[in-house]
């Protein structure tokens, strides 16, 4: 890389860090919003809990004193939960989970009126014995008078009464409901998220910086390196690759993991929120997304090897038509398929040739509308010209020829060229390896493939394996 300017490091630099900072710190806060969003709904959750006990008590007639805090204790006990409180708009606690707190003072710095005005449940951060604590809080509504002029004696003989209740009525038509709830599970978790998150901002950032500089590399051997053979450009452009793939996958694969595996007990923790289980679902699927296309960049990276099969080719090109039968019936594409019957059999890698097969004829469908027709042609050709191959091995070889025809949108010839290098795409969901995987394994097969196309007429590729000559 002693060739590269300097610029061009910078250059990258400039242009994608903003990006990749952008985006990570746009994960954090959507995950901040997330965690946020969930405590204010588990408050919201304990807070009608207690609304709904005390309504039910109250219009069962056996409430009292010792029966709400008894609730406020029951409703407290799960480990997460700091506290519970219902105060006047004074702040004077009237009920707590802790009795020792009742008569204290709480809600300072909130206009505890203004709370009463606002049906919605509100949030902030408190420090709590030096520990930060979530609390929601709002207007708690049980809608009835909750107990009269020191009537029980559970009123007057409890270990607080003297400092709990003044002798009079107390009415639950202006007080406010207080929840504490513990946040460090939730910090641990968004500690471990943003952990997770710049670690794949970092990675992805290496894979496109190096993308841009093994293009920056690229395009200086083609202008210097001119009278240098395309085997050998494509074989330096491919190692590139390979070292590319082999110093990142493992590394990229490592967090995904780790993000799968937290969507996974997001889904299960939650089964009841269908947002949870949703954004749990597509985080997954974006998981599963970059994980495909890091094994295609392994398999970029590593050598191609071929295990050859005597395979019956009329059987074969029509077991992988198969495999696109579904999207041909929803793009409504007519088939049409020429066999010779001069090739019969031939020594391929059956699982191979799927693979470029599948590969040609999905990109064939992407560049086509509806009622497209796609037209597979297998025929024999003699060509003792073809190029990659000695004379002595021309002279004793036929060659298998397949066509995949298309009457899509066509190539432009700028992009002609290019359609089998790495990472070249002209599809707005591309990753721009099929087509460099499918050269690879042709290759393999000491084949040769090739492209012509016309704008708006369509594409035809030719791929061409040898054979023995029977």
């Amino acid at each position: 890389m002693g060739g590269i300017p300097p610029a061009i490091f910078i250059g990258t630099v400039v242009v994608l860090l903003p990006i990749f900072t952008y985006i990570t710190v746009a994960n954090i806060h959507r995950q901040k919003q997330q965690h946020t969003k969930l405590l204010l709904e588990k408050s919201a959750a304990l807070a009608k809990s207690v609304e709904a006990g005390a309504r039910a008590g109250l219009k069962g007639g056996y409430w009292g004193k010792r029966k709400l805090q008894n609730l406020l204790v029951e409703t407290a006990l799960q480990p997460d939960i700091q506290y519970i409180a219902v105060t006047n708009t004074n702040g004077r606690i009237l009920a707590h989970n802790n009795p020792d707190r009742i008569g204290e003072k709480h809600g300072q710095g909130l206009s505890l009126n203004q709370v009463l005005n606002d049906t919605d449940l509100k949030w902030r951060l408190v420090t709590l014995d030096e520990t930060e604590l979530f609390e929601g809080y709002g207007k708690f509504i049980p809608t009835m008078r909750l107990f009269g002029p020191f009537q029980h004696s559970e009123m007057r003989n409890g270990p607080h009464a003297s400092k709990s209740f003044p002798n009079k009525d107390i009415q639950l038509e202006d007080t406010v409901i207080f929840v504490g709830l513990d946040v460090s599970a939730i910090e641990a978790a968004a500690k471990s998220d943003l952990h997770q998150t710049i670690i794949m901002a970092t990675v992805l950032l290496l894979i496109c910086f190096s993308g841009i500089i093994f293009v920056f590399m690229t395009h200086r051997y083609r202008t210097t390196e001119a009278s240098l053979s395309q085997e050998i450009i494509s074989s330096q452009r491919l190692a590139s690759i390979g070292r590319l793939a082999a110093g990142v996958a493992h590394e990229v694969r490592n967090p995904l993991s780790s993000i799968k595996g937290f969507a996974i007990y997001l889904q299960q923790r939650f089964p009841d929120n269908p947002e949870d289980q949703e954004m749990s679902h597509i985080l997954i699927q974006e998981v599963e997304r970059l994980n495909k296309v890091i094994t295609q960049l392994l398999e970029i990276a590593r050598p191609v090897t071929i295990s050859g099969q005597t395979t019956l080719m009329h059987n074969f090109i029509k077991n992988s038509l198969k495999l696109i039968e579904k999207k041909v019936a929803q793009q409504q594409v007519q088939i049409d398929v020429d066999l010779s019957h001069e090739i019969r059999e031939a020594r391929i890698d059956r699982d191979r040739m799927k693979q470029v097969m599948l590969n040609l004829y999905l990109n064939a469908l992407d560049a086509m509308p509806k009622n497209g027709r796609l037209k597979v042609i297998l025929s024999k050709r003699v060509d003792p010209t073809t190029p990659g191959h000695d004379t002595e091995v021309k002279m004793n070889r036929g060659f298998l020829e397949i066509q995949v025809v298309d009457n899509g949108k066509g190539i432009e010839p700028i992009d002609l060229p290019h359609i089998f290098d790495p990472y070249f795409t002209t599809k707005n969901t591309g990753t721009g390896l099929g087509l460099a995987i499918v050269y690879n394994i042709i290759k393999a097969h000491e084949g040769k493939i090739k492209a012509e196309s016309k704008p708006g007429l369509g594409t035809t590729i030719t791929v061409l394996l040898p054979v023995s000559k029977p």
